[in-house]
């Protein structure tokens, strides 16, 4: 789910408010080893027969960009996330799924060498995949999850979204009149804060 959890997190942080304009706003750091993990996971998707290292180098290197550029809001959920599915993987020499739960459901993993079945030898099998979604039958909203899956989804949620602390920054600079009220000859919106124009001082801090 990495990837289509970050997607559908972003996706749905927009529906909900956030503002995909802040997609062009990151600096990404390390951003060359992104795709060299992004690459790996693609690799793993087209060849199933991809030994589990190919899977598991992927999530490594997703999780250390995701790590190192955590001040962005939702990067420290993608990474505690990822790691999470890295543990997993690495005490079980896969991603463990529990096959009642995913069958039950019509949602059977593809087989390749990353998922194995869940059983009374898996290590820590609350971090394995065990829960299912089954929204619509069809693509990443019909299948079985784990914990970090969710965590990574969030994360994806809180990309697009302004964290509150920067909105009252924002709004602590925006023009007001002596009574305090936002001062529209001032280049303010009175009654859109967000739509305020910053004066000279202001953009220059």
């Amino acid at each position: 789910m990495l990837v289509s959890g970050v997607v559908a997190g972003i996706a749905a942080g927009i529906a909900f408010g956030g503002e995909w304009r802040r997609l062009n706003s990151f600096t990404l750091q390390l951003w060359p080893l992104l795709v060299i993990g992004a690459g790996l996971r693609l690799v793993g998707e087209l060849v199933p027969s991809s030994p589990l290292a190919v899977y598991f180098i992927g999530l490594i290197c997703i999780a250390v960009v995701a790590a190192r550029n955590w001040r962005l809001p939702g990067a420290a959920l993608i990474s505690v996330g990822t790691f999470s599915n890295v543990l997993v993987v690495l005490l079980n020499n896969g991603m463990p799924y529990d096959v009642v739960v995913a069958t039950e459901i019509n949602a059977l993993p593809p087989n390749n060498g990353l998922y194995v079945p869940l059983g009374p030898d898996t290590i820590f099998p609350f971090l394995a995949d065990i829960i299912p979604v089954a929204f619509v039958p069809v693509g990443f909203l019909h299948s079985v999850y784990s914990v970090g899956d969710f965590l990574i989804a969030f994360g994806g949620f809180l990309i697009p979204r302004r964290p509150d602390h920067a909105h009252r920054a924002h709004l602590r600079h925006v023009p007001r009149d002596r009574f305090g009220a936002l001062d529209g000859s001032r280049g303010g919106d009175r009654h859109d804060p967000e739509r305020a124009v910053l004066p000279v001082w202001g953009r220059d801090r």
